[in-house]
């Protein structure tokens, strides 16, 4: 009988949906933080460095996941 993976692609597939979901929401969320403080460039940086960070450890979780999963 072969393998029936068809959940587990479909999961995947699910879960993708989802990162891509999350990354659109984090930019749109950064761009609408960086219109609000347009001036105060202290500020700026700091929600700048704040979502680089978030991108960070979402780029460094998917490398994880990628790695563990066979």
């Amino acid at each position: 009988m072969p393998l029936d993976l068809s959940g587990l692609e479909s999961a995947v597939a699910s879960q993708t949906t989802v990162e891509d979901s999350l990354l659109v929401f984090l930019q749109g969320l950064k761009d609408q933080l960086n219109a609000e403080l347009a001036g105060n460039t202290a500020a700026q940086a700091k929600v700048a460095s704040l979502m680089d960070q978030v991108i960070a450890n979402n780029t460094k979780m998917s490398a994880a996941v990628e790695q563990n999963v066979p």
